[in-house]
C-alpha cells in the first residue's frame, strides 16, 4: 500500500512524459530531494509489478517508461490501474452508482490498494468535479455518499464513459456493486445483445422501431436505473400481459435478469424510453425551427445545403424528440463525440455558433445532441458557398465563355467568377483578363487555362485578397486584441482562466455572476476548436456596449478539461457581446477557421 507522499510522487511522474528534475519534484511535494530519492527507492518494488521503470538521465532528471512484460515480471497488481486519473474516475463511478449508499474510507483504500490518505486526496478532488453537476459529497463517521438528482448523477456517468469508453464500466464492475448477480448481468457485454433482441421484439409485436444511434444511451441508462432499482427476485412468475412497448420491455428485462424494479421506480420509464428513442419515420416535426437554424449555420460556415426540404423535416423531428428527451429528463452520450470534435471541428463549432442565434429555439441542445444532429446534416448533400467574386474580361462566343467560366469554378471552389467584355465598370474583389495565349499573358492580371503557372498564381491572389477581407471584416466589427499569457508550468486550465479574468475585468465592466456562469457553462458544454488547437468562450452580458473579440495566445499547451487529451489548446478566443448576432458569429468563426493567413497578413502588413 502506498503512502500518500508515494502516490502523489507516481501521480507526478505519471502526469508528464518529459524528464522531470529532483528539485521541481521535491518543489512540487514541498519535501527536500534527499525524500523524493528515498521516496523513489520505496515504490520501486511498485513500478516493477506495473511493469514501470525509472529512466535516468544525467543532468536532466527522471521519467517513467514502460518495460515488457515476461513470464517472470508478471504484473502483481493485475485488476489495478495505477494511474491516478484512471483509478479516481474509477472510484468517482463506484460513488455515483451507490449514491444511496455509504461506502467508507477504510473499504475504499482496501479496494483500490491504496492508503487512506490517497482516498482522502481524492475524495477532495472528486468534490470539485461533481460541483460542476450540482452534486456533493456528504461524508459522515458511516462514509462517503454523493447527494443529488439521478438525473444529474447519470449526465455525470455519461462524461466518465466520454473520457474512457463504455469497457470502464465492464472492466471495474467488481468495484462498483456489492450485488455480484445483478452485477455481472447488467456490467457485461451481453446485456446489449439482451437489449437488441427485446427492441427486435417489440418491432414484431407493437410496430415499434428504435432508433439505433442512441442504443449505447439507452444501454447507460438501463444500467444505472438498475443498479439504483434492480432487486433479485429468483421466483419465477407467469409472464404478465403487456399492453404497451414499454410494459413490455420492461416485463422482458425483469423476466431475463430475475429481478424487480423496487416501488420507488417510475413505472412510465420504460415507455418514455421507447418514445425518446423511436424512429419517426415519415412524420412531421412538430418544431419549425430548423429552416431557420440551417440558414444560419450556411452562414456562418460558408457551406451551402442542397435540397433542404428533406433535412428540415428531419431535423425539426430531432428537435421534437430532444424536447421530449428533456421532459423526461434523458441525457443523450454520442459514442463519437470525440471523434466528430477531432475530425468536423469547423462544422461542430459553426452548428453551435448557430444555436446561439436562435433564440426561439426552446431546447438547449449538449454537445452529445450537437454531434446526433451534425451528423443529419453531414450525410446530407452540400458543397462551399462561393463568397469570392471575380469578374474576367472574356470577348468569346457565348459557348467559350460557358467552358471558360465552368473551367475556373471547377479550379476555384470558393470563388464565382462571371464574365464581362469589358472591365471599366467593374464592380467585383477581383477581376482579370482571359488569354488564350499563354505568350501573350504578360501582365498579371492575365491568365491562361493551360499555364499552371498562372493559375497558381490566381489562386495565391484570390486567396490573399479573400484573407485580406476577412480581417477587415474582423477589424470593423470586433474590438480584436491579442494577449500573450505566460502560464505557470503546471499547465493548469485554471491558472488561465485566472490571468483571462483579470485582463477582461479590468478592460470590461463584466459582473463577477456573469463571469461565473460563463465558466460554469464551459465545464459542462466546452467547445474545442480542436483542429487550431483553440477553445472559444462566449459571454453575454448587458453591461458591454460593442461587441469585443479577444485572443490569448499560450506559450504551451493547457488541459482545458481534466483528464481529456483531446482538448489540449493554444489559443483561448474570448467573445463578449450582448448578444450573439449572425453576422457576429459568422466573422467570428471565420476569425478562428483562418487564424493562420490573418496571422500572416498581419505580419507582412507589420513588415512593409
Amino acid at each position: 500500500m502506498l503512502t500518500s507522499n508515494e502516490q502523489y510522487l507516481v501521480e507526478q511522474l505519471m502526469a508528464k512524459e518529459e524528464f522531470q528534475s529532483f528539485q521541481s519534484l521535491a518543489e512540487s511535494l514541498n519535501v527536500s530531494v534527499r525524500t523524493i530519492r528515498n521516496l523513489l527507492h520505496r515504490i520501486q518494488p511498485f513500478l516493477t509489478g506495473n511493469n514501470l521503470k525509472v529512466e535516468r538521465k544525467y543532468g536532466v532528471g527522471i521519467r517513467l517508461t514502460q518495460i515488457e512484460e515476461t513470464e517472470e515480471n508478471v504484473n502483481i497488481i493485475p485488476f489495478v490501474d495505477f494511474s491516478a486519473i484512471y483509478r479516481r474516475e474509477v472510484l468517482k463511478l463506484l460513488l455515483l452508482l451507490n449514491f444511496r449508499q455509504k461506502t467508507s474510507i477504510n473499504k475504499l483504500a482496501e479496494q483500490f490498494y491504496v492508503s487512506k490518505n490517497a482516498i482522502f486526496l481524492d475524495l477532495k478532488i472528486i468534490e470539485k468535479e461533481l460541483w460542476i453537476y450540482n452534486l456533493c459529497l456528504e461524508r459522515d463517521h458511516e462514509g462517503t455518499k454523493i447527494k443529488g438528482k439521478r438525473k444529474l448523477i447519470k449526465r455525470a456517468i455519461i462524461d466518465i464513459v466520454h473520457q474512457f469508453g463504455i469497457s470502464i464500466l465492464y472492466e471495474n464492475n467488481k468495484y462498483i456493486s456489492d450485488n455480484e448477480n445483478i452485477l455481472y448481468s447488467v456490467l457485461n457485454p451481453k446485456f446489449e445483445q439482451l437489449i437488441v433482441e427485446v427492441l427486435h421484439d417489440l418491432k414484431e409485436r407493437y410496430g415499434y422501431r428504435f432508433n439505433f444511434d442512441f442504443l449505447q444511451t439507452l444501454i447507460i441508462h438501463l444500467s444505472v436505473d438498475i443498479l439504483l432499482f434492480g432487486k433479485e427476485n429468483k421466483k419465477q412468475e407467469e409472464p404478465k400481459t403487456a399492453a404497451t412497448a414499454g410494459e413490455y420491455f420492461q416485463m422482458r428485462i425483469e423476466t431475463a435478469l430475475m429481478i424487480n424494479f423496487s416501488q420507488r421506480y417510475n413505472k412510465e420509464r420504460f415507455q418514455e424510453y421507447c418514445t425518446a428513442f423511436s424512429f419517426f419515420e415519415g412524420k412531421e416535426g412538430t418544431n419549425h425551427s430548423a429552416a431557420a437554424l440551417l440558414e444560419s449555420f450556411e452562414d456562418i460556415s460558408g457551406i451551402e445545403l442542397r435540397d433542404k426540404d428533406g433535412l428540415i423535416n428531419e431535423l425539426n423531428q430531432y428537435l421534437y424528440q430532444i424536447e421530449l428527451r428533456q421532459e423526461y429528463r434523458i441525457a443523450v452520450f454520442h459514442p463519437m463525440l470525440n471523434h466528430f470534435l477531432s475530425n468536423y471541428g469547423a462544422q461542430f463549432v459553426a452548428l453551435k455558433l448557430a444555436h446561439w442565434n436562435q433564440p426561439d429555439l426552446n431546447v438547449k441542445m449538449t454537445d452529445d445532441e450537437i454531434a446526433f444532429e451534425l451528423v443529419y446534416v453531414l450525410n446530407h448533400c452540400y458543397g462551399n458557398k462561393r463568397d469570392f467574386q471575380v469578374l474576367v474580361k472574356l470577348n468569346a462566343s457565348e459557348e467559350l465563355q460557358r467552358f471558360v467560366l465552368q473551367k475556373l469554378e471547377k479550379e476555384f471552389p470558393l470563388s464565382s467568377f462571371h464574365a464581362e467584355a469589358s472591365l471599366e465598370y467593374a464592380d467585383m474583389e477581383l477581376a482579370v483578363t482571359f488569354s488564350p495565349d499563354s505568350n501573350t499573358a504578360k501582365s498579371r492580371n492575365e491568365i491562361d487555362l493551360n499555364n499552371p503557372k498562372q493559375l497558381e498564381l490566381l489562386r495565391e491572389r484570390i486567396a490573399y485578397q479573400r484573407a485580406e477581407k476577412i480581417v477587415s471584416a474582423v477589424e470593423e466589427q470586433f474590438d480584436y486584441q491579442t494577449f500573450l499569457l505566460e502560464v505557470p508550468d503546471k499547465k493548469r486550465k485554471d491558472d488561465v482562466l485566472a490571468m483571462i479574468k483579470t485582463i477582461v475585468l479590468k478592460q470590461y465592466p463584466v459582473s463577477e455572476q456573469n463571469w461565473f456562469d460563463l465558466i460554469e457553462e464551459d465545464k459542462i458544454n466546452p467547445t474545442f476548436w480542436i483542429e487550431k488547437q483553440a477553445a472559444l468562450l462566449v459571454l453575454e452580458t448587458e453591461k458591454v456596449t460593442r461587441s469585443s473579440l479577444l485572443k490569448f495566445e499560450l506559450p504551451i499547451q493547457v488541459r482545458w478539461r481534466n483528464n481529456n487529451e483531446l482538448s489540449r489548446v493554444r489559443k483561448v478566443y474570448f467573445f463578449l457581446s450582448k448578444h450573439v448576432e449572425l453576422e457576429e458569429s459568422t466573422t467570428l468563426y471565420k476569425a478562428i477557421q483562418f487564424d493562420r493567413t490573418i496571422k500572416k497578413i498581419i505580419e507582412e502588413e507589420e513588415n512593409e
